[in-house]
Parts: structure tokens; sequence; C-alpha cells
């Protein structure tokens, strides 16, 4: 197993730091023609006999001769077309009808409905869109994903370039596996949170810059946008909690130095972005939340946290490792101005570690256990907390425990992914 100096290595001498972007796209479509081939290949009609109870009588994927082009566009909406995705399509179709069905995103279904006319609303056409959009989503986020790791660590220029790709790579081979390329709400939803990440620290950054107005506006549309991402999934309500780090930390400031002009603005254009993305928790509320603790128990476990328990520990330990490298700054005030451009990107991390440890703990107590390793795919920190074990240049001084390797946790990983689907 090569060590974390020759994976570094080895990405310089591929040339992928020079073109990342064109390297990633490459990497992309390598995976996913990887996963297709692996979904078609997959004997037999499935685990799941609702995609043939309601697809097959269509007999869409029938009427095309084998082999050619729309039979084999047609049988990959066939086959990725399984679990909560046959909610989806049936309620992009027709609608909501009875009340269990809105606990599924409806910005997600309403959008899919959106993208095909009324003459062309058949499961079978639905679910090819669904997976031609989850594609596109995944393939955006990791775009996103990419510029984000570099307006959060790019006063960090030992790790400026290759932490940014491999984070956006570690994101390719996520753990959700196939669902990123199923008509579920995973892809759309990490795009949208991701996206909203990345205004909100790059409004963060023109702060630094006095650009107030700007910053102004980047944080009312990161509330529009973990609004939108909370139409999708609503576990992006959490995304919600960066707007009430930052009002804890206004109001410390006023205690601590007194009323200023520029506190009570920030505080107000963060109170703005809170109310965007407050408008979909209430509706949320109204909803799911009686639901969601009725059924999402403990006990509703079973055998799943054998599969999320390594999701939910790289959760936990790298939101709280974050937390741990912002202590310092925030009891010894003269490390700020030594370093102030690290001291920023460690308040980023902490910042981003909230919704991350939160949705980790729901996941044990609330959510059913299992689709952490799914929902996880929308939250940063955990890929760069991978990404700077790989670009460490010694074991001894590796962030991980003694008893876990890197490498041990893409094994992991990529393990997951073959079976998850």
């Amino acid at each position: 197993m090569p060590s974390p100096r020759m994976t570094t290595r080895a990405i310089d001498s591929i040339g992928a730091l020079d073109q990342p972007i064109y390297t990633l796209t490459k990497c992309f479509c390598l995976w996913k023609m990887i996963l297709l081939l692996v979904v078609l290949a997959s004997p037999g009609l499935g685990y799941d006999t609702s995609t043939a109870l309601l697809l097959s009588p269509e007999g869409e994927h029938v009427r095309h001769s084998a082999g050619s082009v729309a039979w084999m566009i047609s049988r990959v909406g066939y086959r990725l077309a399984r679990w909560d995705s046959i909610y989806f399509l049936k309620l992009a179709q027709r609608g909501y009808v009875f009340e269990q069905e809105w606990a599924f995103g409806y910005g997600y279904t309403r959008f899919l409905s959106f993208l095909l006319p009324g003459s062309l609303k058949s499961l079978q056409h639905l679910a090819v869109a669904g997976v031609i959009l989850s594609h596109l989503c995944h393939y955006l986020s990791v775009l996103v994903l990419y510029k984000l790791s570099q307006a959060t660590f790019k006063s960090d220029r030992s790790n400026s370039n290759a932490l940014p790709f491999l984070a956006s790579a570690l994101h390719i081979i996520t753990p959700a596996g196939a669902f990123l390329s199923a008509p579920n709400g995973e892809a759309p939803f990490s795009f949208l949170n991701f996206l909203g990440y990345y205004t909100f620290i790059t409004g963060l950054n023109d702060e630094r810059q006095g650009s107030y107005c700007l910053r102004d506006l980047k944080l009312l549309s990161a509330g529009a946008l973990f609004a939108a991402a909370t139409t999708v999934r609503s576990n992006g309500l959490l995304s919600g909690l960066l707007f009430v780090y930052d009002a804890v930390f206004g109001l410390q400031q006023i205690i601590t130095h007194g009323l200023s002009w520029h506190v009570l603005r920030r505080l107000a254009m963060g109170s703005l972005g809170r109310n965007m993305w407050h408008i979909r928790t209430f509706a949320w509320q109204k909803t799911r939340v009686r639901g969601a603790i009725v059924y999402f128990q403990v006990s509703t476990h079973g055998f799943s946290p054998v599969t999320a328990t390594p999701m939910i520990c790289a959760l936990v330990y790298s939101g709280v490792r974050a937390w741990a490298r912002l202590l310092p700054i925030i009891t010894a005030p003269g490390v700020e101005k030594t370093d102030s451009n690290l001291s920023y990107s460690v308040s980023y991390e902490a910042r981003l570690a909230l919704p991350q440890v939160v949705l980790a703990v729901l996941a044990v107590t609330h959510y059913h256990i299992q689709i952490v390793n799914r929902i996880s795919s929308g939250y940063p920190l955990w890929y760069w907390f991978l990404a700077s074990c790989l670009v460490r240049e010694k074991r001894s001084s590796s962030i991980l425990p003694p008893w876990i390797t890197c490498h041990a946790i893409l094994r992991v990983m990529i393990i997951h992914v073959s079976i998850i689907k």
C-alpha cells in the first residue's frame, strides 16, 4: 500500500493538480461507467419488486430493440429505480395524495415533474430524467466542493492544491454509491448544500476584505440555498446552524467589545438568512416532525449499525477535531494575530462541523441509522479530514488514531459502494 507521501507524489506525477477540473471530470466519468456496468450486469429482477410491478406494465424498456442506445438508457433507469426512487417517481407523476408521501422532498419531485411535459410523464421517462439529473447534480457538486475547499484552505499553501483535489475525488467515490446515480434526492441535496456552504464561506472571505455589501448578499443567498436544499432532504435544516453560530459569536463580541455597526449589520443579515431557511423549517414541522419522533427510534436500528458505524465515527471525530483546533485560537488571541489566515480556516471548519456532528447524533437517536451513509455525502468536513490524512508527509504526524489507517477507511468506502445498491 503506498504511503501518504507516495500518494501526493503520484498526484503530481500524473498532472492531476495542473488540470484539476479536467482530471476530476475524467475520474467522475470513469467511476460512473463502472457503477453503471455493475448495475446493468447485476442478475435477476432485484430485491425490490416494486420496480417490476410499477415500471414493467408500461413495457417501454421492452419495446426498444435489445442493445440499442434507447434500450440501454431505458434499462439503466429501470435498474436504478429502487427503494425511495419509486416514491419520488410516482409523486413526480401524479403529485401528493397520501399523508406519508409528504416525507419525500417536495422540491425534488416538483422539479423532476417540471422537467418533462405531461405527455412524457410516464414512470420510465421520469426514471431516465431522474438518473440524468442525479448524474448532473453529482458532477456539479464535485466541482463546487473543489471550489469550496479552495475558498476554505486558500491560506494553506502546502495543501492548497492537493487537499481540494483529493476531497473532491473522495466525493466521487462516496459511500452513497449508486444512490447518487439513482433518481433520489441525495445528489441534488449535496449540490445545493455544497453551493450554500460555498456562498457562505466566500461571503466571510469578502468580509475579511471589507466587501460588506457583497457579504450581506451572499449570506442571504446562502440562506435561500439551504432552504432549497431542505425541500429536497429535511436534514438541510441543520445547515441553518451556521447562522446560529454567527449569532452566538456576534453576541459574544457585543458583550466583550460593545456595540458596533458592523456586528449589528452582520447579525441582521444572518437573521434574514436564517429566516429564509426557517420558512421551510415551519412547513417541515407541520408535516414530518411528529412522524419522525414516533417512528425513528433506536429500537428500529436492527443490524444497520454494523454498516453505519464507520461513517458515524468519521462524522463525529472530524467534527470534534475541528472544534479542538479552534479552542487554542479562542483562548489565546495572540494566535490569531500571528497566523490570522490559518485561524480563519480553522473557524470555517468549526462552523461546518456543527451540522455534521448534529446529523451524526440524530442518525443514532431519531433517523433510521442506515441512511447516514447516503445523507453524509452532502457534508464536506469529513472529506477534508480524510484528504488531509492522505497528504500528510509522515505517518507519525497522522491525525488519525493509531489503530486506524486512512487507506483502511478508503477500502471500507469502496466495499460499501459495491454492496449499497
